[in-house]
């Protein structure tokens, strides 16, 4: 899938889920203490959707997959980004 979002990032859903987090937390975050306090939640569950059980498990699934690597070489890993140019395409004829 390498349409609207998805042409973007290739975890649209993690990326939704860290938003989020981080919407809570500021939502939380009134005064100091509590944006102290509350600080742990986004930061283990972002930590977690990159590094951890997300991201990285659903990549190592799907590594084996065809296309993939094709489709990892022009859509950004997380953050959302305008895909690079792509690198399936057949090149352009001499003449």
């Amino acid at each position: 899938m390498d349409r609207g979002l998805w042409s973007r990032t290739r975890h649209p859903d993690y990326f939704g889920d860290f938003l989020v987090w981080w919407g809570l937390y500021l939502t939380a975050a009134a005064t100091w203490q509590t944006a102290v306090l509350s600080l742990v939640s986004p930061l283990v569950m972002s930590a977690l959707l990159i590094w951890g059980s997300g991201k990285r498990l659903l990549e190592a699934h799907m590594a084996d997959r065809p296309g993939h690597a094709a489709y990892r070489a022009r859509t950004s890993g997380f953050f959302p980004r305008p895909p690079r140019g792509r690198t399936d395409a057949p090149a352009p004829s001499r003449y």
